[in-house]
């Protein structure tokens, strides 16, 4: 449980978690429960934290995760945003989301709708060529 406070999500971000229903889980009614229940820790650039209050059933199995979802950035860059759940106890506690170019993300929220939950993004939003942010640390690259 955290100790750090934490709010409902707005519906926004409900809805954005809303989309990770679609997504091929093992545990899916116990991970429909904790979407319904989930509270918003932590907010940064790259992650939010979820918060899962302990009443809610736990997932059983971690086959699945993390869940990945993807949209396209304002300029078309991919964003993948991935859903994390801990084992022990069984629950979802961290949205990841990041671009994979490495420059910083200019849609962190975007419209649920434009979000595709599956293993890789589509084949046409891969052939675009990708520009690698220079300032990344070398032992990134």
């Amino acid at each position: 449980m955290c100790n750090n406070p934490t709010r409902a999500p707005s519906p926004l971000e409900r809805a954005i978690l809303e989309r990770f229903k679609e997504a091929q889980v093992l545990s899916k009614t116990e991970f429909t429960e904790q979407i319904a229940v989930v509270q918003i820790g932590n907010v940064s650039e790259g992650f939010i934290d979820l918060v899962v209050p302990e009443s809610a059933p736990l997932l059983q199995s971690y086959t699945g995760f993390p869940l990945n979802g993807w949209y396209q950035d304002r300029d078309g860059a991919l964003v993948n945003l991935l859903l994390h759940a801990t084992f022990p106890p069984g629950q979802i506690h961290e949205l990841e989301r990041y671009r994979i170019d490495g420059w910083p993300i200019q849609t962190p929220l975007p419209n649920p709708k434009d979000i595709l939950v599956q293993p890789m993004p589509p084949k046409e939003w891969l052939e675009k060529p990708i520009r690698i942010n220079p300032a990344l640390p070398r032992r990134l690259l």
